[in-house]
């Protein structure tokens, strides 16, 4: 499996472009952004290695990325390439190699384990090509074995077309400088003004009648339900403008979910601050209860970035 040494015209698109555009393949155009009805990728996070809250690593250091990818089906498969660079961006916004990739991921078999390359950064400045900057591609499957024919990277022999990935990552020469991921952990999360849970569902059907703090029953057909949830102080860094002026982070959250509909895709949080959004749920459930799943991703606006996730069982009214 060869992997590009120079990268030439960017055929990936942007993290951005996976968030809004439905991902690995867009849906219908009348499909609200936030439903996961289909396999999508919604960012990624970095953790350096002995210090997993870093989310920058420093030459000679050892970081893994990991792809929140989803999917309606619980129990979706993935498979991936993925490789890293010692890069450069142009005026134009595009990245390029400068060297060969000193990193590669290649998952060729379906796994549940989510999409990830461990980048061993090169310690010194000739192996990283004069550059602090690294710039990883690639390509994340469902039914398809990830391929590369030249600069095309696809699912080969899938009924999906897979979906294409890049990051832009900055490297750091003192850690006291480096970003830190910010942490959904202790997020407090409410659904109606119920305490609302983290869990991972394992199914989508049959939740009726096994509701609770972190399984909590909607009613079908409900005009709307409400989602507030407040950060941690520690989550919203200050960190250095120019010379002498500091700022404080300013979190954005965006929020999905396998079914039903959240009013706005993105939500601003600042510091001590709760935040509200209101969801729409389906119009039906089975007899049994459904299963629907959320995830909520944050980012700094800096490279951090973490998500939780959050279920509920909509049952007949």
């Amino acid at each position: 499996m060869s992997i590009p040494t120079t990268c030439g015209r960017v055929l990936f698109r942007s993290i951005a472009t996976l968030l809004l555009c439905g991902v690995v393949a867009c849906n219908s155009e009348f499909d609200p952004a936030s439903l996961i009805a289909s396999p999508r990728v919604l960012g990624a996070k970095i953790e350096v290695g002995g210090d997993p809250a870093r989310s920058q690593p420093l030459p000679g250091e050892t970081a893994e990325m990991t792809w929140l990818a989803v999917s309606n089906d619980p129990e979706q498969t993935w498979m991936w390439l993925l490789s890293a660079c010692s890069s450069v961006t142009s005026v134009t916004g595009d990245s390029f190699c400068l060297q060969a990739p000193f990193a590669t991921s290649l998952q060729g078999a379906p796994t549940q384990a989510p999409p990830s390359i461990t980048l061993n950064v090169p310690a010194t400045e000739q192996a990283l090509a004069g550059s602090l900057e690294v710039w990883v591609t690639g390509i994340i499957c469902t039914d398809g074995i990830p391929t590369q024919n030249g600069e095309l990277l696809e699912c080969d022999g899938g009924t999906h077309p897979g979906t294409t990935v890049t990051f832009t990552l900055d490297l750091v020469l003192d850690p006291a400088v480096a970003n830190l991921n910010p942490s959904m952990d202790d997020w407090a999360f409410q659904l109606d003004g119920e305490t609302w849970d983290a869990s991972t569902p394992t199914s989508t059907t049959g939740c009726a009648g096994t509701t609770g703090p972190s399984l909590p029953a909607v009613t079908a057909g409900t005009l709307e339900t409400t989602v507030t949830f407040q950060s941690t102080t520690e989550d919203h860094e200050t960190y250095p403008v120019g010379t002498t002026a500091t700022e404080e982070e300013l979190l954005l959250v965006s929020h999905f979910s396998t079914a039903g509909e959240f009013e706005r895709q993105f939500t601003d949080i600042a510091r001590n601050e709760t935040a509200e959004v209101t969801w729409v749920p389906p119009i039906q459930a089975s007899v049994d209860g459904d299963t629907t799943r959320y995830f909520f991703v944050v980012r700094d606006q800096r490279g951090g970035l973490a998500w939780t996730q959050r279920t509920t069982c909509t049952v007949q009214p």
